[in-house]
Parts: structure tokens; sequence; C-alpha cells
């Protein structure tokens, strides 16, 4: 069941909203948003989400959770694709009543997901080489001493063989 046009719609058990996400992100940077998971039951129930497609690259936080009658929790979605594209897929919202004489069904919402991703900069991608290093200001500053020597060398080396 997909939930697109009506945001909220209640299901059995279950309200999430809003009814659709769209992020718009660079490569190799992440974007997220929050879904709001409600329990719409009269009973205490187990929720699961998850994407449909790029499980490695799109999470959702917590992915499972138990909520009791009327509790709402926010959930996390966070996607970090690495190369530029137009990504598609649902998130799943899963609802299972815990008790095991109950007679509800499990319910359940698709949620549409649509990243749009960008190419990054060279400078950006740059940049995230500093970050991610233990050693940023040293290493920065290593990295320009070596490409200051490397250029050096090669218009040295070219003058000197022109001579």
């Amino acid at each position: 069941m997909k939930n697109i046009f009506w945001p909220g719609l209640l299901m059995v058990g279950l309200a999430v909203t809003p009814s659709e996400l769209k992020f718009v992100q660079t490569a190799l940077e992440s974007s997220w948003a929050k879904l709001s998971v409600r329990n719409a039951s009269d009973e205490v129930t187990l929720f699961e989400v998850y994407p449909d497609d790029f499980e490695s690259i799109i999470r959702a936080s917590p992915s499972s959770f138990i909520l009791e009658a009327g509790e709402k929790k926010e959930v996390q979605i966070r996607s970090s694709f690495r190369q530029s594209g137009q990504y598609r897929t649902d998130i799943s919202v899963l609802a299972r009543p815990i008790a095991a004489s109950s007679f509800n069904a499990a319910g359940g919402m698709k949620i549409p997901l649509t990243v749009s991703v960008s190419q990054a900069s060279s400078w950006r991608l740059l940049a995230l080489v500093f970050e991610a290093s233990p050693y940023n200001f040293v290493g920065m500053g290593l990295l320009i001493f070596a490409a200051a020597a490397l250029i050096f060398a090669i218009r040295y080396g070219v003058r000197k063989i022109k001579n």
C-alpha cells in the first residue's frame, strides 16, 4: 500500500507523516529527514522501518522500536550516496502487535523516497579527505608542501632540460 496523496493516512494501527520524502544532496555527503510514526492502535506494537532498496546507503534510526497505544516516535532517515544521479525507493514502515493473543493483523505503509544527488566539486572532495584524517592540520600542511615541491620540481626540471 502506498500513502502518496494523503499525509498521515491511518493504516492498521499505524500513522506516518510526512507521506513522501525528497532529498537533495551532493555526492559523498549525507542528507536526512525525519518520519513521525504513531501507534494508532489500542495495544503495544512493534514497529520496523527500513528502505526497500539501497540498504547500505539509506539508513533508518531507530530501525526497530516498540510503542504503547497512542505513542509517537521520530525516526531519522539518512542517505549518503557516492555517485550523482536520481534515486527512488520506498521506506517501509511495518507494525505488528506484541501480544500473541491479538486478533489484529500486521499493518504497513510505504513512504516514497526520492534522492537527487549532484556531483561534488574537487575542492569539496579534498576537504572530505582532510575531515576524515585524524591529523587534519599536519596532513594539510604536508599535502600543500608536497604539491608545491612537485610543481617546483616539474618547472625547474623542464627549464633545465630546455637549456
